[in-house]
This record gives structure tokens, C-alpha cells and sequence, in this order.
């Protein structure tokens, strides 16, 4: 009758100790291609501020630099074995930037120290366009010729961009 339930118990626990592993995954970032422009959050001027003062700022950059070369910092998979598809450099980042964008900022005062910032960009790069904003808050104050301005808020942007990545999977049954 023993010998009855031993064999079942045997195949649950040889099934467990089997499917039981710590698995561990790491993916390294080897190379990215960005395509967007570099967003830059407004700076306002806080000059003379009083409740229902509109700042419209209308801004236009133009860009002789079509590109900027970099390293995203992470570290890349390194291995004995000389990897053809990513080799080794010490630059990984290739950020594309178009040769225009355009758009405006707003600051609306509501008070003698608080308002709402926001704006929108717009730009074009290898026939994709891509568009951006921004919204927050500030608190501000002047006082003889002198102010101290604090903004929070979101800065949103389009972007496209291609990543390669390697992911390295490490099994070790129990």
C-alpha cells in the first residue's frame, strides 16, 4: 500500500525540484538613434507681473548642427567573443536634430505671484513631424528690482528614435 503512493509522490517532487530556477535577465543598451528636437522648457521673465498679465513669447531656432554624438553611460555587453552586429565604441548615441522647429510660449499671471505657463513646438525631421508642449505652474515674486521665480510642470515632446539592445539570460536550476 506504501509502495501504492510513493511513485506519485516522487514525480510531483522530482517535477518541482526540476522546474524550480532563478532566472536573471539583464539588457544593455548598445546602440540608439534619437530623432527629434532638443526641447529646452521656457525661461520666463518675471518683470512687472500683475494679475492678468499675458506673456506671449513666439520662438523660432534654427540649427547649423544636424547631429550630436554621445554615450548614454549604461554599460554595454562586453564578451570574449567579438560581436559583429555592435561593435565596441565608445560612442553609442546618435542624436538626430532637425534644421528647424518653431512655436510659442505662454505665462498668464493670476495673482501678484502665481501662474500658468504652457506652450507648443513644432518641427520636422526627415519628413516626420513631430510636435511638443509644455504646461506648469509658478510662483514668483519681485520686490526692488529684484525676483525670484519657482516653475514645476510637464514637458512632453515627440521623438522618435531606434534602440539595440542585447538581453543576457542567466538560468540557474535549484
Amino acid at each position: 500500500m506504501k509502495s501504492k503512493y510513493l511513485f506519485p509522490v516522487w514525480i510531483f517532487s522530482a517535477m518541482l525540484l526540476v522546474s524550480c530556477a532563478n532566472i536573471n535577465q539583464t539588457i544593455y543598451i548598445q546602440d540608439v538613434e534619437v530623432n527629434g528636437p532638443m526641447n529646452p522648457p521656457p525661461v520666463p521673465i518675471t518683470k512687472d507681473k500683475s494679475p492678468g498679465t499675458v506673456t506671449f513669447s513666439p520662438k523660432l531656432t534654427l540649427n547649423n548642427t544636424s547631429e550630436v554624438i554621445g554615450n548614454i553611460g549604461s554599460g554595454r555587453y562586453m564578451n570574449t567573443i567579438q560581436d559583429t552586429l555592435f561593435p565596441y565604441g565608445k560612442k553609442n548615441l546618435l542624436w538626430k536634430i532637425p534644421k528647424y522647429s518653431f512655436g510659442f510660449d505662454l505665462d498668464v499671471a493670476v495673482s501678484n505671484s502665481f501662474a500658468i505657463a504652457g506652450g507648443l513646438n513644432y518641427s520636422v525631421i526627415d519628413q516626420t513631424k513631430l510636435i511638443g508642449g509644455s504646461l506648469g505652474i509658478a510662483l514668483f515674486h519681485e520686490k526692488n528690482g529684484s525676483a525670484i521665480r519657482f516653475d514645476v510642470g510637464i514637458l512632453v515632446q515627440e521623438l522618435y528614435y531606434d534602440a539595440k539592445t542585447i538581453v543576457e539570460t542567466t538560468v540557474d536550476p535549484i
